[in-house]
Parts: C-alpha cells; structure tokens; sequence
C-alpha cells in the first residue's frame, strides 16, 4: 500500500493523519514525514512509486510551499498533491492550486474531513490514470492497426502487367482503416494473366486478415491449377476448414491468354462484372456463376469463357461501389455506374478504375461511406485510345 508524505513542521498533523490513513483504504498509517523543503525532496525521488500522496503546508516557515509543488511538477513526480493551510490567506491557496495542488486542507484538522479529502483525491487519481492508460493502450493499438493498414495496402499490386495491347489497373479505398476487399493481378506464364477481386463479409480488422488469407489462397491456387473452377474449389476447401461464423468471401477469379485475348473465369458469387466497348455498349459477365467460398467443403464450381475483342474492357467492382450513399441517402447504384462507365468508355483502364471511385467521392460529398469501394479493370487497347 502506498504511503502518505507529510512536509510540515507543526506537531499533531501527523498524529491525525495516521488515524485518517489507518481508515482509508487508500494509504498506509505508517507515514512519511519531512518538516523542511531540503527533508522532502530526496525522501520524494528515493521512495518513488511508493508515495501515492503529499501533503504540503503552504503557512510559510521552512516549507515554501507553492514552490515545493513547482519542483515535483519539475521532476514529474506523478504524485498528487494536498495543500494544508490556517486559511487566513486565500491567495496563497491560490497559487498553490495554481502551482499543482489538487485540494487543500484547513486546519485545525479533523479526521472525517483528513478522510474525505483523502478518498476524493485518491479516487480522482486512480480514475485519471486509468484513464490514462486507456487512452495509452488506445494509442498504442491504433498505431498497431495503423502498421497492419499499411502493410495490407502493400500487399495489394501497384504496378501491373502490359502486355501488347493490354492493360490492367485495380484501385481500392477501405470504408475503415483496413478494408475486407482486395484485388490481384499477376503473371503465370509467358502468355498468361491472372487476375482476382474479392469481398470478404465483414469489415475493419478481422475481415481484413482473412482477406489476405483468401488472396493469398487464390494466387496460390491459380499457379497450382490451369481452371478457375478448379482454384475455386480449392480455396473454399482450405477456407471451410478455418469454420469461422459468419465469415465468408466473394470473388471473381479471370485468367487472361494474352495470344487470344481469351478469358477463362470463375464467379463465386460476386457482382456481375461489365464488359464495355468504346461505343458505349455495355453488358453484364453472366457466366461461370457458382456460390461464395468459404461455407462448405465439397463444393464444385462452374467457369466460363470470353474473349476481349480490340477496344473492349473488362470491369470488375466490389458492392461497396453500387451501394455508396450520398449526403441525402441515395445509392449510387448500378444505374450511375453504367452511365459513368458509357461516358467514359474510351479511356485507358487506369482512369477508369480511379475515374469510377473519385466520381463516388464527389457523390458522396463528404458522407462516411460504410463498405469499402474497389475495382479492377481488364483492358484490350486499340491503337489509339482518347485520353
């Protein structure tokens, strides 16, 4: 239990304030005592954590009182401080508030008042420091979760493969500071592409470890297997062994021959994805559907192919994009996507990708968005493209 630290040089205080302390729960009766600024200060530094209160006359005498209290402020001695006066001087109670006192007491004492004096200061301590430590276990997570955000923004591709006409860029901005969506783009051979998008139900921190989980099963099914279907199968499997509830992943799993411009897919329940041309048309990827991954082993899967004539492109998205809200409550929607999507149907598929979020930004207008927005676009160039 901690101790008491008088600095006074009158006789009985101390007398009085072992009673008081032998009925607080707060403080030991076996105080510590100093009459003299020179007595208090190494008694302070040398037992520490062991004070858990000082009590300082401020009438003058050997003790200079409020500048007492500016050396434990100066030392940050993390000590709370009680002032005890005769009460003939107000501004000297002043100023030794002002210097750091968090109470005071008036003599001549008497052990009811010493004992609430004491239990008030006390509790008020221990809340500020919990309190404190709270707000230091706070900070010190947040700046944990700031690091895993990080780490997951970089393990999603920021450089993405050209081949000849081709040309594939993914965008992504987490309603969170870390996002359950993710996309990938990689190369499996001389001639082949593959690329992923995916939606794990859930938000924030947990959603976001099994997203890697997930992205990091399907690059490694899709070098194991030539069949979407079969990466498909693959990662339902190894994610219904994790039997979490609730959690589970949509996804969009396309691998790209760049000889042909053939694309072999698979759907695991995700958004139907738009192929565009530059004339405006727009249709919905109906193929290759099957149910989302990660609810049940044993589940086989379909795949379809298509194949992206000269000037077509492939767009894939996350929900979060047709389900953004604006200021006054309205979505999106996929009817404001296909207009986008036919007004800007030229461009190179990097504007588009971050042409179609920054237009949901603007549609917000500044309205805290719920799920995270992503897309990746699959692009076969013409020879000219209008920038």
């Amino acid at each position: 239990m901690k101790q008491l630290l008088l600095i006074d040089s009158e006789g009985g205080t101390a007398d009085l304030l072992r009673e008081a302390c032998a009925l607080s729960p707060w403080l030991s009766a076996d105080i510590l005592t100093a009459t003299t600024d020179a007595e208090a200060l190494p008694l302070l530094e040398q037992a520490g954590d062991h004070i858990g209160l000082v009590m300082v006359s401020i009438d003058g005498g050997d003790i200079t009182g409020p500048g007492l209290f500016r050396s434990v402020e100066r030392r940050d001695l993390r000590v709370p401080r009680i002032a005890l006066t005769c009460g003939d001087d107000i501004e000297t109670v002043r100023t030794a508030l002002r210097e750091g006192a968090v109470d005071f007491l008036t003599r001549p004492l008497n052990v009811a008042d010493a004992i609430a004096t004491i239990d008030r200061v006390m509790s008020d301590t221990e809340r500020r420091r919990r309190n404190w430590r709270e707000r230091s276990d706070y900070s010190a997570l947040m700046r944990e979760v700031e690091i895993a955000a990080k780490m997951q923004q970089q393990i999603l591709p920021t450089r993405f493969p050209r081949d000849g006409t081709i040309e594939v860029h993914g965008a992504m901005r987490p309603a969170k500071i870390m996002g359950g969506d993710f996309y990938d783009v990689f190369k499996l051979d001389d001639h082949r592409i593959g690329f992923a998008i995916g939606d794990v139900a859930g938000k924030s921190v947990p959603a976001a470890f099994y997203m890697a989980v997930a992205r990091t099963l399907l690059r490694s099914a899709a070098d194991a297997h030539a069949s979407p279907a079969a990466c498909m199968a693959t990662v339902d499997r190894l994610l219904s062994d994790y039997d979490i509830p609730g959690i589970f992943v949509t996804a969009f799993l396309g691998i790209l021959d760049t000889r042909s411009n053939l694309i072999t897919y698979a759907n695991a329940g995700h958004c139907l994805p738009y192929i565009g041309d530059n004339d405006g048309n727009l249709r919905e990827l109906e193929g290759g559907r099957s149910t989302v991954l990660g609810i049940g082993a044993g589940l086989t899967y379909d795949e379809d192919e298509v194949t992206l004539q000269p000037g077509e492109f492939l767009f894939l998205y996350t929900d979060g994009v047709t389900e953004s809200i604006s200021a006054a409550g309205h979505d999106f929607g996929n009817g404001s996507l296909e207009a986008w999507l036919r007004a800007n149907c030229t461009v190179p598929a990097e504007q588009i990708g971050e042409g179609v979020l920054n237009a949901i930004t603007d549609f917000a207008h500044g309205r805290e968005q719920h799920d995270d927005l992503t897309c990746l676009v699959v692009r076969q160039r013409m020879q000219t493209i209008r920038s």
